[in-house]
């Protein structure tokens, strides 16, 4: 790819999970009510331990080591998802747009 080829005052921006926007109250209650739905109380310690982590890392230290890998991905980011979304993380509907588009 060559410098002209990108569109003209176009800007990449990424935020490497919490330098412009702080997701982890949002990270924190989705894995939260996750949790609920297999019955498991989320203690401070949990959340401690699942920062820096990959969700299937998360997912076998919350529910055991012994999981197999298609119940991991079963309770992966899909089944993660407490429908909060980005709507519900302060300042992330600057950052998507006024129309709340584009991710």
């Amino acid at each position: 790819m060559t410098s002209d080829s990108l569109q003209s005052g176009l800007a990449l921006l990424f935020d490497m999970d919490g330098v412009i926007i702080d997701s982890n109250p949002v990270h924190k209650e989705a894995w939260a009510r996750f949790n609920l739905r297999y019955g498991l109380a989320t203690t401070a310690a949990m959340t401690e331990r699942m920062y820096g982590k990959r969700n299937d890392e998360i997912v076998r230290d919350f529910f055991g080591e012994d999981l197999s890998r298609e119940e991991v991905a079963a309770r992966g980011p899909g089944g993660r998802d407490a429908g909060t979304g980005s709507a519900g993380i302060p300042g992330a509907a600057f950052w998507r747009g006024s129309d709340g588009g584009g991710q």
